[in-house]
């Protein structure tokens, strides 16, 4: 390529270069850019100016008849513009169409339905005031009635009266006086065949020493009045020792009737002892002088506490014999047939089989309910009748009693002999 063809080239690149932009700060601030418009036409193109052509070397000429031939100059071409792509439309937003509910259609042979008028008002009842709180009215406490045994009325006894004398010698008399001299031998005879009955079997023969407890269900009852006598008596019939055992370390009423006479009767065979009212304490008394050289028979104890104490319910599970002492005073004697009565069967089994029942006669009550509701059950009872002697014993003589309370004492004692041996 020649000088001149270049220039001209290069001439032509530079009258066809398009137009700067604007400046970045004026784009900037620019407004935001219109709607598209329709493209401008294209420019017309610049005829440049003629260059004046310098002078041509000469061309090398081929060998031949081949003529020179000159190259065109190729057209310059504008790059085209360019164009910003339309925004595209924004999608529309569906219009909210409001809902109309159509009333409903009655039918034409009906139609709307009748008008009902709201029911009248009507004024509420008159404030009423709640009726005043009443206090139960309650039964006055009324306790049970007690048992109240029948009035017995004491009878004088019918004095004897001597019949008045007949005529013709008083035989009729003659005769009454020996029928009642006959009646009283007859009577005087069945009461000494039955001391005399009881007297052999007081002297039983005992091989092992016999265990009795006198107890009753409440205290206060006479245990140790009943075991005083029953000690005397064993004591002066038997031929072998007796043992009276006093569990009332505190009262030491046992002690008190009998120590005085034990200390004035020399070689008597009943023997005093003294022990805590413990169930161990009691066996090892019971073992320390039941045997020895001189043997013991019968051991009596004298439980001075209630049936629920340590040595009552040792004994009652122990003894070969039970005394039970009742007391005859209404108020107690009820109170000690309520505790028998709630005994269980085996315990009551255990009193008919064992027990002999002593009502104490301690003042003027008559004792005979006492008597059938122990009879009733079984139970072998003998009645203790009043004996000032008793009631004050100290010290005790036997040779103060009446006869009607030593021939109890000879029945007792064959009654807890005969239990105890069985």
């Amino acid at each position: 390529m020649t000088e001149p063809t270049w220039q001209r080239d290069l001439l032509r690149r530079v009258t066809a270069a398009p137009e700067p932009g604007p400046e970045p700060a004026e784009a900037a601030a620019a407004p935001a850019p219109e709607p598209p418009q329709p493209p401008p036409p294209a420019p017309a193109p610049v005829q440049a100016p003629p260059v004046q052509q310098p002078q041509q070397a000469p061309t090398y000429q081929a060998q031949g008849n081949w003529p020179a031939q000159s190259q065109p100059a190729p057209q310059y071409q504008p790059a085209p513009q360019y164009q910003e792509p339309y925004p595209p439309p924004m999608p529309q937003q569906p219009q909210y169409q409001q809902q109309y509910y159509a009333q409903p259609q009655y039918p034409a042979q009906y139609g709307p339905p009748p008008y009902v008028p709201p029911p009248p008002y009507q004024q509420p009842a008159p404030y009423q005031p709640p009726p005043q709180y009443q206090q139960p009215q309650y039964e006055q406490y009324q306790p049970p009635v007690q048992y109240q045994p029948p009035p017995v009325q004491y009878q004088q006894p019918v004095q004897y009266q001597q019949p008045p004398e007949a005529g013709g010698g008083g035989v009729l008399r003659r005769l009454g006086q020996l029928v009642s001299e006959a009646g009283f031998i007859a009577g005087a005879s069945s009461r000494l065949q039955r001391d005399v009955e009881n007297i052999e079997m007081i002297r039983k023969p005992i091989a092992i020493t016999r265990t009795v407890a006198v107890l009753s269900p409440t205290r206060q009852a006479g245990t140790s009045v009943v075991t005083m006598l029953l000690a005397d008596v064993l004591a002066a019939q038997r031929p072998d020792n007796v043992l009276a055992v006093d569990t009332d370390p505190q009262q030491n009423e046992l002690s008190h009737h009998l120590e005085p006479t034990l200390g004035s009767a020399a070689g008597s065979s009943l023997k005093l002892v003294r022990c805590d009212a413990t169930a161990e304490a009691l066996r090892e008394t019971l073992g320390s002088n039941a045997g020895g050289a001189t043997r013991t028979g019968v051991a009596l104890v004298d439980c001075a506490g209630d049936l629920t104490s340590e040595v009552s319910t040792h004994l009652a599970l122990t003894a070969h014999a039970l005394v039970m002492v009742i007391p005859s005073p209404q108020q107690q004697a009820a109170y000690c047939l309520d505790q028998l009565s709630n005994l269980g069967a085996d315990a009551q089994a255990l009193l008919v089989e064992r027990c002999v029942m002593v009502v104490n006669v301690i003042d003027a009550s008559q004792p005979d309910w006492i008597v059938d509701w122990l009879r009733e059950r079984g139970l072998l009872t003998v009645v203790l009748g009043y004996d000032g002697h008793l009631g004050n014993a100290w010290p005790f003589r036997p040779d103060a009693l009446q006869a009607a309370s030593r021939r109890t004492a000879l029945e007792l004692g064959a009654r807890v002999v005969e239990r105890a041996t069985r």
